[in-house]
């Protein structure tokens, strides 16, 4: 299927709603970021191949890194194992593009943003991956969509406690006082079908950006 037949399947749809994620499970904003004692170890224990191990290893820390474990799991649907894997294996060089790109504010603000625990950091985790998928479909390269699922945080607020400030998520502040949610294990749940759904938005409210 093209990527013009998938949009096309995907917009004769009923739009799905955040009420449907939690209505199929009232945890769905639930969840623990998995912090072993010896980070290293426990890569090692991954079975994943040597490379990405390494470069997962030599991430820089702060809570992104975690992120990469929970991606990684062997559960994890290959939209977001993909994500993680190019997300580390690529990062000095998507750090780089944003460096030249944007003002130090501006790159620091994302990256506290990223490494955060506010509403729209738990949601650029749930999108992320399948905006980076959206955007390899339309035909960017790896780094480049990397770079765009970054710059996607550009203005967002991390500081904001309570409202989702990631443009195209606006949706999100308007149903119920739970307006966050994460990705579960089984990647045929609500939880993905809306994120996909969500990633599609933003997809399209980039595209005058690099189209």
């Amino acid at each position: 299927m093209s990527f013009r037949e998938e949009r096309y399947e995907s917009e004769t749809q009923p739009p799905l709603t955040l009420s449907d994620v939690f209505d199929e499970s009232g945890s769905a904003d639930a969840f623990m970021l998995k912090k072993p004692h010896d980070f290293n170890d426990y890569v090692d224990n991954m079975g994943l191949p040597g490379d990405l191990a390494q470069n997962l290893k030599n991430l820089p820390k702060g809570r992104q890194e975690y992120h990469m474990l929970r991606l990684l799991e062997k559960e994890r649907s290959d939209v977001e194992k993909l994500f993680a894997a190019d997300f580390i294996n690529r990062y000095e060089e998507v750090r780089s593009i944003l460096r030249e790109r944007l003002t130090d504010d501006v790159f620091h603000d994302i990256s506290f943003l990223v490494n955060g625990e506010c509403p729209s950091t738990t949601m650029w985790w749930t999108v992320a991956p399948y905006l980076y998928n959206e955007l390899l479909k339309y035909g960017l390269s790896s780094t480049e969509s990397l770079v765009h699922v970054f710059e996607w945080a550009k203005g967002a607020n991390a500081f904001e406690k309570d409202e989702i400030t990631l443009p195209g998520l606006e949706e999100l502040n308007s149903e119920r006082i739970k307006n966050a949610f994460a990705l579960s294990r089984n990647s045929r749940d609500m939880s993905h079908k809306y994120a996909k759904q969500l990633a599609k938005k933003v997809f399209d409210l980039l595209l005058p950006s690099f189209a």
